[in-house]
Order: structure tokens, then sequence, then C-alpha cells
């Protein structure tokens, strides 16, 4: 039963809007229907996805670089290999641009 108290928690602290999260689950055609325990799985993904990228390109920052810039994302999303997904993304030399 550790499992389950670690699931719950699992949908209850995430840093992330689940809506969103099931938004973007609901983009693929073929998708009809979505648990509550596939969106908080997908979420807290996301969310360790993000932590991983960030951490990485934070990596890169040397000692005087305190801000971490849209250049330091793309450099890191291009040297490092679990992140070629993206690489058509930023092909273009301009990041893309995000809604608010």
């Amino acid at each position: 039963m550790e499992g389950v108290d670690k699931f719950t928690d699992l949908k209850t602290t995430s840093k992330f809007p689940s809506t969103r999260i099931k938004g973007i689950m609901r983009a693929d055609p073929d998708v009809r229907m979505i648990s509550a325990d596939a969106t908080a799985i997908m979420t807290k993904a996301c969310e360790v996805f993000v932590i991983d990228l960030t951490r990485r390109a934070s990596d890169r920052l040397g000692e005087a670089k305190t801000t971490l810039s849209v250049h330091d994302v793309v450099q890191t999303i291009r040297d490092t290999p679990q992140f070629d997904f993206l690489v058509d993304l930023i092909q273009s030399g301009e990041p893309p641009v995000v809604a608010k």
C-alpha cells in the first residue's frame, strides 16, 4: 500500500495545472478519454522534464552569469542527445513564441 500513498501525493503536489496537460493530451485525435491517473502521471512527467532541462541549462552558466537565458536552453537542447526530439523546434535559430 506504500505506492498508493505516493500516487495520491503525485496528484496533489504538481506545480503544473492538470487541466492544461489534459488539454495537450486531448490534442491527439486518437485520444477519446483520459483518466485522472493518466493526467497525474503525465503532469508529473512534464514537471520532471522541465526540472531536468532547467538544471542542465543552468549547469552551463559560468560563475559570473546568474540569469538563465533562452540561448542557454537552446544550446542545452542542441548539445544533449536526450533532447534530440526538440531540435526541430529550434532549427530556425529563433526560439518558439509561447502564448500567455
